[in-house]
This record gives C-alpha cells, sequence and structure tokens, in this order.
C-alpha cells in the first residue's frame, strides 16, 4: 500500500511538470490586427509554462511574426482547396441566390469537411490539451475536439454575416452554443450577436483589445525611418492602413488627396495594407483597378505612398500624424488604438465600432462614409490646427491607457483558462 502511494505521489508529480499544450488555430493570412493580437495571447500562454502551437496558413511575414512570439508553427496549405476558413464573416455577405452566395455555399461545403478532417490529423498527432480558436470562422475544427472532451475556446473578433434566414449563421450560433467552454469577444457589438442564444450555458466575456507598455513609446531614430519610407522632407504625413479593399473604404482615401493636394503640396500620403487584386479573388479586381486608375492621377500620384503590407507598422505609425480609417462595414480597427497609443490624431467613418470608440472632437473625428469631401474637409481642418491635432492624440493616449491593458487582459484569458482546466 507504502509503495501504490509512493508511486502515486511521483506520477502526480512529474505529470504536474509535464507542460500542457495549447493549440491556437490561426484563420488569417499576414499580418492583421486578429494576428497581432493573437501573438500577445501567445507569449502570455508561453510565460505561464504552456507549449503552445499555432495551426497556420500564414504567409512569411505571419509566421516570422508568430514564431518570434514563442510557437511552435503547424503549416498547412494554404491552398483554396484546402481552406477550412469558412465564409461567415461580415465580408463574406452575398444577396441571397447571387454568385458570391453560391460561390460561399459551396466553398464552405468543402472547408467544411477540410477542417474536420485536418483537426482529426493535427489533434492524433500533436495530442493538445486545449483549443483556441483564434476566430469563429474555424469552428468546425472545434467538432472532434469536443467528441475528445478537449477544451474548446473562441475568440470572436468580428461581426457575422447580417442576413435574415441564413442557415450558415444558424448553425454557426447552433456550434457556439454547444462546443466551447468559453467565448472571448472584443467589444459589445460582438457579444450582442449571440443575443438570440437562449441557454445560460453560454459564457461570453467581452475582453478589449490588447495594448502592451512598448505600444506606447515611439519608434528610435526617426529621422532614419522617415528617409526609409521616403517622407524625410514631408510636412505632415497621413496614413492609411487599410490596404486596397472595398470594406475598407480605400477608394475614399485616395480620393481625398485628389482634393487636398494642390493646397499642401509637402503633404505625404501613405497607403499600407493588404492590396486585394486579381491574385487573391477576380472578384476583386474591378476596385483594385479603380483604385490604381485614381492613384495614377496627376494630382494623387506624386503625393502618395503604395507600401502594400508592411512588417514594422510601429515605425510607420511614429512618423505619421494623422492615421486615417474609411470602413464602409463596421468592425473593431486596431490602427486606431495603436496611434492612440502613440499620441496620433485619428479620424475614422461613423461605422458603429468607431462610433462607440470614438467621442467625436475630443479623442478622434468622425466623418461620414463613402465621403471623400467631407474627409479631405477633416484633414484640412488638422492640418491648418496644431493645437486641436495635439490634444486629440494626447486624449486618445489616455484613452487607449485607460482601456486596453494588455498585459491584464491576457492575464484574464489565461487564468480563465487555467481555471476551467484545473477544474476538468
Amino acid at each position: 500500500m507504502l509503495n501504490y502511494e509512493r508511486f502515486k505521489n511521483q506520477y502526480t508529480k512529474v505529470k504536474s511538470n509535464i507542460k500542457k499544450k495549447i493549440l491556437f488555430v490561426d484563420h488569417d493570412i499576414g499580418l492583421s490586427g486578429s494576428t497581432i493580437s493573437m501573438s500577445y495571447l501567445i507569449k502570455e500562454f508561453c510565460n505561464t509554462g504552456f507549449k503552445v502551437l499555432v495551426l497556420t496558413k500564414n504567409d512569411s511575414k505571419g509566421l516570422k511574426y508568430l514564431s518570434n512570439s514563442g510557437a511552435e508553427i503547424i503549416q498547412y496549405s494554404s491552398s483554396p482547396f484546402k481552406s477550412i476558413t469558412l465564409s461567415l464573416h461580415f465580408s463574406d455577405k452575398g444577396s441571397f441566390l447571387s454568385k458570391k452566395w453560391s460561390k460561399n455555399l459551396f466553398k464552405d461545403l468543402i472547408r467544411f469537411f477540410n477542417g474536420i478532417i485536418l483537426s482529426v490529423k493535427i489533434i492524433n498527432k500533436y495530442k493538445p490539451d486545449l483549443i483556441y480558436l483564434n476566430e469563429y470562422v474555424t469552428i468546425q475544427f472545434a467538432l472532434y475536439a469536443k467528441l475528445r472532451s478537449l477544451l474548446v475556446f473562441v475568440h470572436i473578433r468580428s461581426l457575422f454575416i447580417d442576413q435574415k434566414f441564413n442557415i450558415r449563421i444558424m448553425l454557426l450560433k447552433k456550434a457556439l452554443k454547444n462546443i466551447p467552454q468559453n467565448i472571448f469577444a472584443i467589444t459589445k457589438l460582438e457579444a450582442e450577436q449571440l443575443n438570440s442564444i437562449k441557454n445560460e450555458k453560454v459564457k461570453i466575456e467581452i475582453v478589449p483589445e490588447f495594448l502592451f507598455e512598448e505600444d506606447f513609446h515611439l519608434s528610435d531614430n526617426l529621422e532614419k525611418i522617415k528617409k526609409s519610407f521616403g517622407t524625410k522632407d514631408s510636412s505632415k504625413i497621413i496614413t492609411f492602413l487599410g490596404g486596397i479593399k472595398e470594406i475598407k473604404g480605400s477608394i475614399d482615401f485616395i480620393s481625398a488627396i485628389e482634393l487636398l493636394s494642390e493646397d499642401y503640396p509637402n503633404v505625404k500620403f501613405i497607403l499600407a495594407g493588404k492590396i486585394f487584386d486579381n491574385t487573391v479573388s477576380q472578384d476583386v479586381y474591378p476596385y483594385f483597378k479603380m483604385c490604381n486608375e485614381f492613384i495614377d492621377r496627376p494630382k494623387v500620384k506624386p503625393f502618395i505612398n503604395v507600401l502594400g503590407e508592411i512588417e514594422n507598422i510601429k515605425d510607420l505609425l511614429s512618423i505619421s500624424d494623422i492615421i486615417v480609417s474609411c470602413s464602409i462595414e463596421s468592425h473593431f480597427n486596431r490602427p486606431i488604438i495603436e496611434a492612440w497609443a502613440l499620441k496620433k490624431a485619428v479620424i475614422a467613418t461613423d461605422v458603429s465600432h468607431s462610433i462607440k470608440l470614438i467621442e467625436n472632437g475630443s479623442d478622434g473625428i468622425l466623418v461620414p462614409k463613402n465621403n471623400p469631401k467631407e474627409l479631405a474637409n477633416k484633414i484640412k481642418k488638422l492640418l491648418n490646427d496644431e493645437s486641436l491635432l495635439s490634444n486629440l492624440g494626447l486624449n486618445g493616449y489616455k484613452k487607449a491607457k485607460d482601456n486596453f491593458d494588455g498585459k491584464s487582459y491576457t492575464k484574464k484569458i489565461v487564468n480563465y483558462c487555467i481555471e476551467i482546466f484545473n477544474n476538468k
């Protein structure tokens, strides 16, 4: 009996020293806000003693960023025929029975089974203790985890397709009701999507986005950075981080330049972020073509730098004077709070997320969406009023400090996951 007790105690001790594994399922490609946010969570899980695995189809920039966070990368094919990312995101909306709707339905049938097959393969091989979906669009990956009685957590970072009688969204809500142990939503708007769920078992924690101490300090050697971005001799730098994508309202930013360039020839406009062209999808090509035609106009081309995706986002924000968001569809725009952290002035369109986030005239300026003329007027107002420009940045900085404490929020999520794991 004594020998048995000694063996039991030794086994328990050895078992407790084995690192617990958490598998993050990534849904995005490139250095998006969700990838950056996930990297902060990865670091906190690593600091707590977890072995962190990330299943991703991310490109080289994203892979490097995630790897530097301390994760072990598990890559899967970026082929559209092997994707597991479902078309449930608000940007995937298409009219009922339209070409886009039918195409997405067909893709989702394939991706649903791809996700299940991949989950069986990955979970059996790596044997994680917890599964963490970085967004709801890979929810089918968690079905096998549920059968294996693994703990599943889901982060909701964006809105679902807002469409009545959408069967896929109804199934998504049902899955979110029954599969995860807990759901984390980045704002109240994301959480309210699940209001139709009337089961008390579903727990939704609102945990705001993360900013850490390093996010509140400008990059070093600003003159060198300005030179690297070709903006050394600019009087002011105005930055748009939406790339070229319709829901980001890229055309409004580009059009506003034409209305400003003659009066402000020394101001430089920078467009950075993922460029959705025909290499991404033929569906987005007409918008890409239209934006390029505007960029080539004589009152625009000499004044704009088009950078595409960049790794050094903080460097670009550090040298910028005004950050512009022209979104035409509501979503949480991480560059707004990143700009605030560096005391930069922000102009954003009046979509639901920005209305709830920005106090107009105090810590930012709101403009109507799809209105480049009004955007140009507000930019002009800030270029002519240094005091307002400075005050917007200072007030935004205070709000970022008070509301987006990454250290406490990442700890909250990690501790919550550990508590549920230990109770199990």
